[in-house]
């Protein structure tokens, strides 16, 4: 229990930082997408900034799961300024690259100001990456939701300030929340990493050697999350692409929850046994799966109301259809992320390679020729094809370790869910024409209650896991410090 408690504080530290996260990210959605030209709002919001990712991507190259390893053995000092030169050396080959092609193709400037954010991002991924070789989670957490807070004020300044200007200084203004957002965060975890040593970069070449196989772990979940908007601003147009583009970023809040799950898993489970192992990732992804399938299921059935309160132009009523195949694709997607930890911590690298080559494969191919035939729409079920390749095969490359194809715990889980969105479906037809909002908050506790209810009849929400939960927020400073190598 002391593991699973251990798991379980650290995960939730990481889960809620996704969720400020997630919260504020929603918050910086609405305010552009209520004020601003919807082509305007796809540009920066899903052309800018899926490029701003793929580049933070390609800036670390695993490098920083690499950084949590080699801390492990070698001298600690040495590991930082290794780590950060790699960074720095990488950074800079791929930024250079992307303001040659920019230049030639003519880009506008607003890509200019995500090649700066993706900089800042590496500099301070660089700290984050220290901090978190050493478990100093809050140091690395409270650095990232700096991020956020700022993101958030600056986004209700500058919208507000741009209402009513050409779409190119809105599209400017709602660029530079992105980037003055990371340069606050990127200075505060400057402040933070005073006193940390930093000797001889005598692993470079390692450090290199190492990284690109735990690089491609985390390279498909940044494919799966951006490639269709930098695909789709070829086959449709900008009001499209921002329908497209508000609708992804709510249905991406299922994922980002198990991102943190990804985050956490793969150095507890590269620890144990085969059979340790699956028992772990089944723990936690029971947990997981407790909470974003309410999210996922019940968001489809008020994919409406949703779309209508978060997303405030009625622009965005069409994108509900897409909305519901992104929510299932990211929801499929998810749940297979525990089994892709297992067989790479489990030196199945090769098998968990090629699967995550096959989708990254699949779904690029399938978004150009859906996208191509039938715009958002195509797109979205590309990702639906995709999510289901990824649950599938996944789940049953990790049989060969002991792990479950689909535990019981699941079934569960989708019969309450089934039965609570029943309900929160057949209430719609009472939905009262005055006090809708209201209603709304009432089928959305209606539908928790029931979910819940179901949960304790099929013994699948048992008194141990509130009191694991008490034990996750109460006290015990366990996993501190130590044994984060030489120093």
């Amino acid at each position: 229990m002391h593991d699973r408690v251990t798991l379980g504080r650290r995960t939730l530290l990481v889960v809620l930082q996704y969720l400020v996260g997630a919260v504020v990210g929603l918050i910086c959605v609405m305010l552009p997408a209520r004020y601003f030209d919807v082509g305007v709002f796809g540009y920066v919001v899903g052309v800018g900034f899926s490029s701003y990712n793929i580049l933070a991507f390609l800036s670390d190259l695993g490098l920083k799961q690499t950084h949590l390893s080699f801390v492990q053995r070698l001298d600690f000092a040495e590991c930082n300024s290794s780590y950060a030169l790699s960074k720095a050396m990488l950074a800079a080959v791929v930024s250079l690259v992307f303001f040659l092609v920019s230049f030639l193709s003519g880009s506008s400037q607003i890509m200019y100001l995500f090649l700066l954010c993706a900089i800042l991002f590496t500099t301070r991924d660089v700290f984050v990456g220290i901090f978190d070789s050493r478990i100093e989670t809050m140091k690395s957490q409270s650095s990232i939701i700096v991020e956020h807070l700022t993101r958030l004020l600056l986004t209700v300044v500058l919208t507000m300030l741009a209402i009513g200007r050409p779409e190119d200084t809105q599209a400017l203004y709602l660029s530079l929340t992105f980037l003055l957002s990371m340069l606050a965060s990127a200075f505060f975890a400057l402040l933070l990493i005073r006193g940390y040593p930093f000797g001889k970069p005598a692993y470079i070449r390692e450090y290199f050697s190492a990284a690109p196989a735990i690089a491609f772990m985390g390279g498909i979940d940044i494919i799966m999350l951006n490639a269709d908007k930098l695909i789709l601003q070829f086959f449709v147009g900008s009001s499209e692409l921002g329908v497209y583009t508000g609708v992804n970023k709510i249905a991406q809040l299922v994922f980002y929850l198990s991102t943190a799950l990804v985050t956490i898993l793969l150095p507890t489970v590269a620890s144990l046994d085969d059979e340790s192992a699956a028992r772990a990732t089944s723990f936690a992804e029971r947990y997981l799966m407790l909470v974003i399938l309410p999210v996922a299921f019940l968001s489809m059935v008020l994919r409406d109301d949703i779309i209508r309160y978060l997303l405030p132009q009625d622009v965005f009523l069409s994108g509900g259809f897409s909305m519901v195949l992104l929510m299932l694709a990211t929801l499929l997607l998810a749940s297979s992320r525990s089994e892709a930890v297992l067989l790479f911590a489990r030196n199945r690298k090769r098998d968990a390679t090629l699967l995550n080559s096959l989708l990254a494969i699949l779904y690029i191919l399938s978004t150009v020729v859906l996208a191509d035939l039938y715009g958002i729409e195509g797109a979205a079920f590309a990702a639906l094809v995709s999510g289901l390749f990824s649950f599938f095969a996944f789940r049953y490359a990790s049989t060969k370790l002991g792990k479950e194809f689909l535990g019981k715990s699941i079934l569960k889980q989708l019969l309450a869910i089934i039965a609570a969105s029943l309900a929160v479906f057949f209430l719609g037809f009472f939905d009262p024409e005055e006090a809708e909002f209201l209603f709304f908050l009432f089928r959305i506790t209606v539908g928790i209650i029931i979910y819940g209810l179901v949960l304790i009849i099929l013994r699948e929400l048992r008194l141990e896991d509130l009191t694991y939960a008490l034990e996750l927020v109460g006290g015990g400073n366990e996993g501190k410090r130590g044994g984060h190598g030489k120093k």
